[in-house]
């Protein structure tokens, strides 16, 4: 048989290409599925503000001002009249780390209001005695208002056994020294909680990623730097969890927290919900809250729910990527390049019908990026 002409058979061959997905999506129709259409990736909010560097935040609104507490050496701070910015640079919050602890850079630090013009500041510190680079949950107290100077007490909150005073050595004897899942654990990710009839708690992450990681709460002292019970897990995670963070809604107990890796634009915003704050949050999967997909910010993370000057306004500030470091630019890929860091983002934060279902309704537009 003579071979057909190369123009006839490209066009045979793209008829049976027709063909086939003819009938492919005839398949379809019949079954009643619906291709899913390609979902684009919005386009990024500006930073609130992204100046310099400034992951984890830890946020609180105090006498009229918006304060932003952030990883670095000895809590390096923003502030605001408005959480659009423009923020302006400030600190460093502490006056150092305490003599248990290593004077070198603290993570995750967050604040709370004691009373009168006293604010305490939990920070995750280096200790000795427990693994490399593992840490202990500090606590540090400013008698002069929210933006200190933050004075740490002579021992931290909490911290595990095995871990001991880097100024002396000897075995540090907490108020809260939890069980860890991974030996040589640390704690990291303090975050505070009043809840509305006053009981005041602590929260915290075990510092280690692998193989599990847990987030868990402790009752504190009206000084908020002692542990009056013992501490419980809220959730466990085989991999990374962390930042958590709780906000009473009426009965309900919201738990927002960091999943994923965080060197990564898969870092995410999750939350779940319990009827106590010191329920099981874990048996649930956490519902998402915020992801890349969904705003365009390279690794949505460190997020910090935050009540604003006007009754029933939340506010949400977080962390994200840019890339190069000098930009507001979101990051792409994997693995991130070394020319970045994180800066802040800022949104309005809403509560749904019931009250206590978190949605983050928009992002804020900030009038200029300020130092």
């Amino acid at each position: 048989m003579a071979e057909k002409p190369e123009g006839e058979r490209m066009q045979r061959k793209i008829h049976r290409i027709g063909w086939l997905a003819g009938a492919a999506t005839a398949v379809v129709i019949a079954l009643g599925l619906t291709a899913a259409p390609a979902v684009a990736t919005p386009t990024p909010p500006d930073p609130v503000y992204a100046a310099t560097a400034a992951a984890d935040p830890g946020v609180i609104f105090a006498e009229g001002r918006y304060y932003a507490f952030t990883t670095g050496t000895r809590a390096p701070f923003l502030s605001a009249d408005d959480p659009a910015g423009p923020w302006t640079a400030e600190g460093p919050a502490l006056t150092g780390t305490g003599g248990w602890a290593l004077d070198a850079p603290i993570w995750a630090p967050d604040a709370v209001h004691v009373g009168g013009s006293t604010y305490a500041l939990y920070y995750a510190a280096r200790v000795d005695g427990l693994g490399d680079l593992q840490r202990c949950i500090g606590v540090a107290i400013s008698e002069t208002g929210p933006a200190g100077p933050y004075e740490p007490t002579d021992k931290p909150v909490s911290c595990p056994a095995g871990a001991r005073r880097h100024d002396s050595g000897e075995l540090i004897n907490a108020s809260d020294q939890p069980p860890t899942p991974n030996p040589g654990d640390g704690l990291i990710d303090a975050s505070p909680l009043l809840t509305e009839d006053g009981r005041r708690f602590m929260m915290y992450k075990t510092q280690r990623p692998n193989p599990i990681t847990t987030l868990r709460i402790v009752e504190v002292d009206p000084t908020w730097t002692t542990a009056i019970a013992p501490s419980v897990e809220l959730a466990r995670s085989e991999g990374q969890i962390e930042n958590p963070v709780m906000v009473q809604r009426g009965s309900k107990f919201v738990l927002f927290a960091s999943k994923y890796n965080y060197l990564s634009c898969d870092y995410a915003t999750v939350w779940w919900r319990s009827d106590s704050p010191t329920g099981d949050f874990g048996p649930s999967r956490p519902k998402t809250l915020l992801t890349t997909e969904r705003t365009g910010i390279c690794g949505p993370g460190g997020a910090d729910p935050t009540p604003t000057a006007e009754p029933g306004e939340w506010r949400m500030i977080l962390h994200g990527w840019v890339c190069p470091a000098a930009s507001s630019t979101p990051c792409a890929g994997f693995p991130l390049p070394a020319d970045k860091r994180r800066v802040l983002y800022a949104g309005r934060l809403d509560w749904g019908a019931d009250g206590a279902t978190p949605h983050l309704r928009h992002f804020l537009e900030t009038p200029t990026l300020t130092s």
